[in-house]
C-alpha cells in the first residue's frame, strides 16, 4: 500500500523511512507472512524504503518478487542481529531516515505505525502478545455454544495464527479502539523498533560484543535514557509476535552456554546493580541504593542509571 503523505495527515517528520527485515532459510515461512501482513497494513510514501536481508534463506528471491518496493540485500556471511542493524543504522545515517528494524516472526495490525509516528525523541515499539493476552471467541447465538476460539498470548505458533487469522484482526482493532498513550520502560526487546534520526546521531550503531544471543538491544536503550530520550511502547500500536523464531525456538542447535557470554559481558559492562534490575528482575541493589532508589521514584531514570553504573561507559559507538 503507497499512500500520498499529504492525504494521511498523519506524518510528524517528512524524514524517509527505512524499514527493514531479515530472514532466515530456518524461519522463511514467518517471513513470508511477516511481509504479506506489513505491506497489507502499513502507508509507504515514495520517499520511503523497505529491505529485506537475506541471511542465508534461498528462497528470499522468490518473496521480493511480489513486492515492486522490496529491495533484496543478500548477505555473502550471514550477520547476527547486532550487525545486521548496524549495517541499517548506517544506511539511515546516510540518508538520514529513520530506521524501523523489523524481525519477520510478526504479523502486522491495520493502523500500527500511525501511533509510532508521534514518538520523535524516543526510542519506541508496539505492544505484542508478549505484554497483553486476549481470547477471541465465535459464539453461535441460539445455543451459546462456542463455534471458535483464539488466544491471543505468547508464545504462539504460526499454525495457531492461520487457524483464524481474521480473529487476530479482530483483536487489534479492539486494543486500538480502547487504548492509547505510552508505557516507559527501562528496556524492551527489538522485535520491532523504531529509531529516529536524532537517536541514532546521537548513539550510533549497536554494541556488537553481545554474541547471538542478544543483549544490545538492552544495551542501546540504557544509552538512550543516558542521552536524555525516553524509552517506551506505544500502547494504540499491536501486532502478534511468535518470538524467536530465529533464535532460541528457531529448530538450531545451542549449547547450555548459549545465554553465558552475553550475560557476563552485561554484568562486566552495565555493573550488577544494572544486571540484576534488567535482566534478573531483581530491584534489590536499587533499593539498597537511597539515591538511587529516589530517583526511581521520582521517575528519573536516567539519574537512577548514573547513579549505579560503573564509570567509563561510552555513550556513542561508530
Amino acid at each position: 500500500m503507497v499512500l500520498d503523505p499529504q492525504k494521511t495527515g498523519r506524518t510528524l517528520t517528512e524524514r524517509p523511512r527505512l524499514f527493514a527485515m531479515v530472514t532466515m532459510a530456518t524461519s522463511r515461512e514467518y517471513t513470508r507472512h511477516a511481509l504479506s501482513s506489513f505491506f497489507k497494513h502499513t502507508p509507504l510514501r515514495p520517499i520511503d524504503r523497505v529491505v529485506l536481508i537475506n541471511n542465508a534463506d534461498p528462497s528470499a528471491a522468490k518473496m521480493v518478487a511480489p513486492y515492486v518496493s522490496l529491495e533484496l540485500l543478500t548477505r555473502d556471511t550471514p550477520l547476527g542481529f547486532a550487525a545486521n542493524v548496524n549495517s541499517m543504522i548506517a544506511e539511515a545515517l546516510m540518508t538520514s531516515a529513520d530506521l524501523y528494524f523489523l524481525n519477520n516472526d510478526i504479523i502486522f495490525s491495520d493502523g500500527w505505525l500511525f501511533p509510532l509516528l508521534e514518538s520523535e525523541r524516543s526510542i519506541c515499539a508496539p505492544i505484542s502478545n508478549r505484554e497483553v493476552e486476549y481470547v477471541g471467541s465465535v459464539v453461535l447465538p441460539k445455543t451459546q455454544v462456542i463455534q471458535q476460539m483464539f488466544l491471543f498470548h505468547g508464545p504462539m505458533t504460526l499454525e495457531q495464527y492461520l487457524e483464524a487469522p481474521r480473529m487476530f484482526d479482530a483483536i487489534a482493532d479492539a486494543h486500538r479502539r480502547a487504548s492509547a498513550g505510552v508505557m516507559r520502560v527501562i528496556v524492551f526487546p527489538f522485535y520491532c523498533v523504531k529509531l529516529t534520526l536524532p537517536v541514532l546521531q546521537t548513539l550510533g550503531k549497536f554494541d556488537e560484543s553481545y554474541g547471538v544471543a542478544g543483549g544490545e538491544d538492552y544495551d542501546y536503550c540504557l544509552r538512550a535514557w543516558l542521552a536524555g530520550f525516553d524509552v517506551h511502547m506505544t500502547l494504540g500500536s499491536i501486532l502478534l509476535h511468535f518470538w524467536g523464531k530465529s533464535t532460541w525456538s528457531s529448530g538450531k542447535d545451542q549449547s547450555d552456554d548459549y545465554n553465558k557470554d552475553f550475560l557476563e559481558i552485561f554484568r562486566a559492562k552495565w555493573g550488577e546493580p544494572l544486571y540484576r534490575f534488567v535482566l534478573c528482575e531483581d530491584d534489590s541493589l536499587i533499593r539498597a541504593n537511597p539515591r538511587a532508589e529516589e530517583l526511581r521514584q521520582r521517575g528519573d531514570l536516567k539519574g537512577m542509571i548514573e547513579q549505579v553504573m560503573p564509570p567509563g561507559v561510552p555513550l556513542r559507538i561508530d
